[in-house]
């Protein structure tokens, strides 16, 4: 779901609004050294596919693992802590009672963040 921007949207900015993408994942700090690994390699990958389908374009591209337990303050911290002019987010677009109970970390990104937000909808399967 998280990757449905990253080819799609970002094909379509990148080198013309978008001069540099930083992919983020945040981890859960109970799993440790290993799950922190295992993102950094996920990322690491995705990294290099969207660098064989861009091309040698004008679009840097990094990866950034955070560990917290909360995935949507990390987010936003993440947006407010320098550069970062947007962020870029996949959505289900869901309702009803399990956001209204828990929340979702778009949500709390939208609401918490002051970095502009651009919402991707992922194409249904």
């Amino acid at each position: 779901l998280a990757e449905a921007p990253l080819f799609s949207v970002v094909p379509m900015l990148a080198g013309k609004a978008l001069r540099t993408v930083t992919l983020v994942r945040i981890v859960d700090p109970r799993d440790g050294e290993e799950g922190r690994q295992l993102a950094e390699n996920y990322l690491s990958a995705v990294r290099q596919r969207l660098l064989d389908q861009l091309g040698a374009g004008d679009c840097a591209i990094s990866v950034l693992v955070r560990s917290s337990k909360n995935s949507a303050n990390s987010i936003v911290e993440t947006s407010q802590d320098g550069a970062c002019d947007l962020v870029i987010m996949a959505t289900h677009g869901e309702a009803g009672i399990g956001r209204w109970a828990f929340g979702g970390v778009t949500d709390r990104v939208l609401r918490d963040g002051k970095t502009p937000l651009l919402l991707v909808h992922p194409p249904s399967r």
